[in-house]
């Protein structure tokens, strides 16, 4: 098991609609990260979008969800930011959009036969 995990982020350059975080744009961001930390594979890409918010809401929603989640850490840096993760705890998922999120987002690694969120820890 490998004693750290590599990391990088990366999001769209455009503050107004229409955005896309492009492929082109991900590849680049992921080279520059594997040339910085002279490593040939990234562990996670974080990918960060203009509505923040929602994909983040939808996300813990998802993760409140999971069997075993008691008090997930959120990390807000600004009140907009609480704001925001307090509104995902109105947001209840039903059975079949929580099932779409893990074929759409599969268990990764080794332990993807296990149910999220076991799946998730290393």
């Amino acid at each position: 098991m490998p004693s750290w995990i590599a990391r990088t982020s990366t999001a769209s350059r455009s503050s107004t609609p229409p955005t896309r975080l492009s492929a082109r744009r991900i590849r680049h961001t992921i080279d520059a990260s594997l040339r910085r930390l002279r490593t040939d594979h990234v562990d996670l890409c974080q990918m960060h979008h203009v509505d923040r918010a929602t994909s983040g809401g939808v996300g813990l929603a998802w993760l409140l969800a999971q069997d075993g989640v008691t008090g997930p850490v959120i990390g807000p840096r600004t009140s907009a930011h609480l704001d925001g993760a307090l509104r995902a705890l109105a947001l209840k998922l039903d059975e079949d959009t929580l099932a779409e999120l893990d074929r759409v987002f599969p268990a990764p690694g080794p332990n993807g036969a296990k149910p999220a969120p076991e799946a998730y820890a290393w």
